[in-house]
């Protein structure tokens, strides 16, 4: 189980880790390889979606227009990290990165 906000977190049946992506304010995830977290990039307005792939974090979209966060929409196998001015990013497992 994966939660986002100011500390994100990984609980796998025993114990919680602090994973390293800074503060976001959601998450989706198809596997425990591919954890997409939406959060702000620090000191802009800009939003981005950062991937998590079980051992580190990296940045995979970011939105530099627009003030809305970038919010998921979620069947089991596929995610939309969707934004203002119809802006759309398809997160997706077998990929490992956005499309």
């Amino acid at each position: 189980m994966f939660v986002s906000g100011n500390d994100n977190l990984h609980f796998d049946g025993k114990t919680w880790t602090k994973l390293p992506v800074d503060p976001a304010y959601g998450v989706w995830g198809a596997d425990a390889k591919h954890v997409y977290f939406s959060a702000w990039v620090r000191g802009t307005d800009a939003a981005q979606v950062v991937g998590w792939n079980g051992e580190s974090a990296a940045v995979v979209a970011r939105h530099w227009s627009g003030l809305t966060p970038l919010t998921f929409a979620a069947a089991r196998d596929v995610g939309f990290a969707v934004g203002d001015k119809g802006l759309t990013f398809q997160l997706t497992p077998a990929a490992g990165k956005t499309k």
